[in-house]
């Protein structure tokens, strides 16, 4: 089972039992969390009164979570993303992109980033999609062959 953050119900819930005076052990088995998951909560989002508030504690655990993933690169870097934008434009595939730029020690952008980077300006309703070349949909994964295509199932 993979970790899952505290939802703001959770956070809530906590406030409540400790309001009733009810130990951290008892708070995390009515959540199914562990233990420390919960003292670690209550210490991280305590205000400066010692009390815990489960909105701040939720706006603080998304700003900290927002602020821990690092910009995509060709969001971050214009002069970068200039050039690519223009190369698409002269319908370049990403590969050729990626590969004109790896000549230049301080530019390289791999094609996946440049897919990435097309099919996040598509989601948000930019027009990139059009200079690809084949204008193809994302790949599909090794597993997708293997489910009602034409190759055969072994195992």
């Amino acid at each position: 089972m993979g970790y899952r953050h505290l939802s703001i119900g959770e956070r809530e819930v906590i406030l409540k039992m400790q309001a009733c005076r009810d130990s951290l052990r008892t708070i995390g088995a009515a959540l199914g969390r562990d233990p420390g998951t919960i003292s670690r909560e209550v210490r991280r989002n305590m205000c400066n009164t010692g009390e815990y508030w489960p909105h701040p504690a939720q706006a603080a655990s998304e700003r900290r979570r927002a602020e821990s993933k690092e910009p995509y690169r060709l969001e971050a870097e214009g002069r970068i993303r200039g050039h690519v934008r223009h190369q698409l434009k002269r319908y370049w595939s990403p590969e050729q992109i990626s590969g004109r730029l790896r000549k230049d020690p301080g530019r390289v952008v791999s094609f996946g980033t440049i897919y990435s980077w097309v099919y996040r300006d598509w989601a948000n309703g930019g027009t990139l999609w059009r200079y690809l070349r084949r204008r193809h949909r994302r790949c599909r994964g090794i597993g997708a062959r293997s489910v009602g295509g034409r190759y055969p199932v072994v195992g």
